[in-house]
């Protein structure tokens, strides 16, 4: 069955999985404790070769740390789908994103 609405996404580098691991290891085990949605994006149902359907949320939110009271803003990908509902991956935004909208970055003015 083709899906005239699928976009590939592109496979990642042997290189992007080490860094990407590399950041998972960094950061450690904590406790936090969630405050608040900050936004959610959804990407539209699709259904793969086995006729699993489903849909995945994207979901950024903050959650504070309850060793330092410091807030963190942390990126999801929730996949929900039958028969299977599964957080695929959750981590620390990058600050190299923080400065998005109509907020300007420093090292772009000159």
């Amino acid at each position: 069955m083709f899906d005239e609405n699928y976009i590939p996404r592109p496979q990642m580098t042997d290189e992007e999985i080490k860094r990407y691991y590399d950041q998972v290891n960094e950061s450690g085990n904590k406790n936090f404790k969630f405050k608040e949605v900050e936004k959610a994006n959804s990407e539209g149902d699709y259904c793969i070769v086995t006729l699993t359907c489903g849909t995945n949320y994207y979901i950024t939110f903050k959650a504070k740390d309850a060793s330092t009271a410091a807030i963190e803003t942390f990126q999801a990908l929730v996949y929900d789908g039958e028969p299977v509902r599964e957080v695929k991956s959750i981590q620390v935004k990058p600050t190299s994103y923080s400065n998005q909208g109509n907020e300007v970055d420093e090292d772009q003015t000159a």
